[in-house]
This record gives C-alpha cells, sequence and structure tokens, in this order.
C-alpha cells in the first residue's frame, strides 16, 4: 500500500515515459478548452498497489470530444465512442479510457441509463469503490 505522502513519486514510478507525455498532452487539452480531468478507476489502483499502469483511465468535465478534438490527429487514434460520454483512444501508441464525469439516472430498472455530464464529485458519487 502507498504512503499518501508519496503519491506523487508512487506515480512517477509507475508511468512509463510515454505515458506521463500522453497525460501531460491531455493535461494541456483540458486547459485549453478550461475544464478539468482527473486520472480515475483502474489506473489509481494500479498506483496504489505499485503497479505498472497497462492503460490510462481519465475522467473529463466535458465529452470526450471536446478533448479529442484538441488533441494532434497524427499522434491519435479514436478506437471507439459510446452514447454514455466514453471514448477508447490510443495516443502515441498508449491506451486511454476517457470517461465524461457523468451522473446516471436509471427511469426504468434494467434498462440502459440516462447519463448527464456533471462535475467530479457527482461522478465519484456513482462509482463503486470495493
Amino acid at each position: 500500500m502507498v504512503d499518501c505522502m508519496n503519491i506523487t513519486d508512487q506515480l512517477i514510478r509507475c508511468l512509463s515515459e510515454g505515458q506521463h507525455a500522453v497525460l501531460a498532452m491531455l493535461g494541456q487539452a483540458s486547459e485549453l478548452i478550461g475544464v478539468k480531468i482527473f486520472l480515475v478507476g483502474g489506473s489509481v489502483r494500479d498506483v496504489m498497489l505499485d503497479r505498472p499502469l497497462t492503460d490510462l483511465d481519465v475522467s473529463a468535465e466535458c465529452k470526450p470530444e471536446s478533448i479529442i478534438n484538441t488533441l494532434p490527429n497524427d499522434r491519435l487514434e479514436v478506437k471507439s465512442t459510446s452514447l454514455f460520454g466514453t471514448a477508447k483512444l490510443l495516443v502515441d501508441g498508449h491506451s486511454v479510457d476517457i470517461a465524461m464525469s457523468r451522473t446516471e439516472s436509471y427511469p426504468i430498472p434494467g434498462q440502459l441509463p440516462e447519463v448527464f455530464l456533471s462535475d467530479i464529485l457527482g461522478d465519484l458519487r456513482r462509482r463503486d469503490f470495493t
């Protein structure tokens, strides 16, 4: 388990040089359009367990297309997008999953959810941390 005081050092150890560059690029893209992005999901778990990251999971306080449209086309391959505000990308050959920070509503149990743009706090409320 990682000492909370050393999470930055731990993150640097777990990221490859290329992944670090991709996160920097995503950070610049988010700043350009004035939104926040966050490392989430399996990426955070792997950092906490001191494992190398195989992919980058990012939550963005915007639709993924807003970030995608600011990235250089020659360094980007969009693998898929979904109606739920998610996108799978290859950026400089590194796997990146971008999910819109969102809340969900299930008007009818068992049906697909309705999704709504949210800030990171709303997004975290819907996540399963078990």
